[in-house]
């Protein structure tokens, strides 16, 4: 059982009779018609914009950009930017979605924003724009804006369209409002995320360093406010905390001042990422991922979704495994069926490492040294996972503890070990994995007012004192885990977890299993991890 404590070229070469060298400006003037460029003047000029694309992505690249259809939602300023990117990058077809014109004082942030296109259609002067950049692409224009009630329609009638075509289907979701980006991730889950690619842009307000931009699995972000209700896609966003200004009235654009190259980064990221995805060929899940996308949503609505039902039985029960030691299993567990999300503990600086990369599937993970291999650390390994958690700021911190039980080690560095990790979650407020005993837990009594949720593992949940104890927490405070070290044991070892949690509590499977996935989905979301009460 484990208790989790949350704390230019040269002018005559463009006059060259060189047919590949001849320049559209300097040939005998003609009509050019839209999306027939290349027909116009009897060369392959797509092949000619983007060779540095194929050059870079590979042979292969460039016909599969022009076979995408992406979604641009929200042209401002992350969206502009990104359009432009894509545009210059061969993508085959643009759909921009945006309502908004141009005002003058979007011109600090925004691509389009000339002091000839103010009171402009942002989405037809992009569109313009797009024609000049690449003749060849096809841009749609659809000036709307997307409501929670719009935006499973608009993905629909977009993949009914890129199905008819051929093409490869990516939603871009560059939109400012917290409901607006939340009403787009779920239209995606909701249409599959096996039909389209996905990235999602967090906010570029408050923000200047261009340098401190990621792009990361939603289950990883920390520091984004707009990207905290849902897991599961890709997204950008920044290390930088948002200078908001202290006499704002409340609107967006009063709340935090903005810069080009903020804005401009989070564009760019966004299009790098999915034109990377696009270039390579990578495929689509088969079906949406059921996991901490699925729960998060379905527990965001209140219930339904891949949440479990009541009639579903144990195996096909979505599970959080909140304590597992399967870090090369990490992929494999999450595929699964029947899980819900999983939290990877490390025991000792051996592995860090691996914990992290296997993170990078979608898990949580803890980082730590536990008691039993406490006396196996080398010396200043304290200070080198202070560095790890600062430069990981979704990871946990253990397995900790103290057991008297283990007598071969000394009970110093035992001690030792347990502090300072105690100190590390005190003081970068993060949730602290313990290796339990009445003893570690007395070490934490000052902490009255921290969160502390109880992991019962199913060998824990075997024990004469189990369903007493397991009674005597609350709800809200617990969590399943196996506690093992390979996949399929770990996944035997959670289902019985919650069977018995189940029988302890009188609660039907379906329920253990719903309440115990919310309560891990609460406990590992690091935008709460600042809130709660230092130690």
């Amino acid at each position: 059982m484990a208790r989790w404590l949350f704390l230019p070229a040269a002018a005559a070469l463009l006059t060259t009779t060189t047919p590949r060298l001849r320049h559209p400006r300097l040939a005998a003037p003609r009509a050019i018609v839209k999306n027939t460029a290349s027909d116009a003047f009897g060369e392959d000029f797509y092949a000619l914009r983007f060779d540095g694309v194929r050059r870079l992505y590979g042979e292969a690249a460039p016909e599969r950009l022009r076979s995408s259809r992406v979604v641009v939602v929200g042209l401002g300023g992350v969206g502009s930017w990104a359009v432009e990117a894509l545009a210059r990058s061969g993508v085959g077809a643009l759909v921009l979605v945006d309502l908004d014109e141009l005002c003058i004082s979007n011109t600090n942030r925004q691509i389009h924003a000339l002091a000839s296109t103010v009171g402009r259609s942002k989405a037809r002067e992009l569109e313009r724009r797009v024609a000049e950049i690449n003749p060849d692409c096809a841009v749609s224009v659809r000036e709307q804006w997307v409501l929670a009630g719009d935006a499973s329609s608009l993905l629909a009638e977009e993949a009914a369209v890129a199905a008819e075509r051929g093409e490869t289907l990516a939603l871009l979701d560059a939109v400012d409002g917290y409901r607006e980006k939340a009403a787009m991730a779920v239209a995606a889950i909701e249409l599959g995320l096996c039909r389209l690619h996905v990235v999602l842009c967090g906010a570029a307000g408050g923000r200047s360093d261009p340098t401190l931009v990621r792009v990361a699995d939603l289950v990883d972000v920390a520091e984004d406010g707009l990207l905290r209700s849902a897991w599961g896609v890709p997204c950008v966003y920044s290390l930088e905390v948002a200078q908001r200004q202290p006499d704002a009235e409340g609107t967006l654009c009063d709340r935090f001042g903005t810069a080009c190259f903020a804005t401009g980064a989070f564009g760019f990221a966004a299009a790098a990422a999915l034109t990377g995805v696009l270039a390579r060929g990578e495929k689509l899940p088969r079906r949406a991922r059921r996991g901490p996308a699925a729960v998060a949503e379905a527990a965001h609505r209140g219930g339904g979704g891949e949440l479990p039902s009541e009639e579903a039985s144990g195996g096909d029960l979505p599970l959080y495994d909140s304590h597992c030691h399967a870090i090369a299993d990490a992929g494999a567990l999450l595929a699964g069926p029947s899980c819900a999300g999983v939290c990877l503990v490390s025991s000792g600086e051996a592995d860090w490492a691996p914990v992290e990369a296997a993170a990078r599937t979608g898990a949580r993970h803890a980082l730590g040294v536990h008691p039993w291999q406490a006396h196996e650390q080398r010396e200043g390994w304290g200070g080198r996972l202070r560095e790890e958690l600062l430069r990981q700021p979704t990871a946990a911190v253990g397995e900790a503890g103290l057991d008297r039980a283990r007598r071969e080690i000394p009970w110093e560095v035992q001690l030792d070990a347990f502090l300072v990790q105690l100190r590390l979650a005190s003081e970068l407020r993060r949730p602290l994995v313990v290796h339990a005993t009445a003893l570690a837990l007395s070490r934490l009594a000052e902490a009255a007012e921290a969160r502390v949720y109880f992991g019962f593992s199913e060998r824990a949940a075997r024990l004469k004192r189990a369903p007493a104890a397991i009674q005597a927490v609350p709800a809200e405070r617990l969590l399943i885990e196996s506690d093992e070290h390979a996949a399929d044991a770990a996944c035997r070892a959670v289902r019985g977890a919650c069977d018995r949690l189940a029988a302890a509590r009188g609660w039907s499977r379906g329920e253990a299993s719903e309440r115990t996935a919310r309560n891990a989905l609460e406990a590992f979301d690091p935008s709460a991890w600042s809130r709660t009460v230092a130690l």
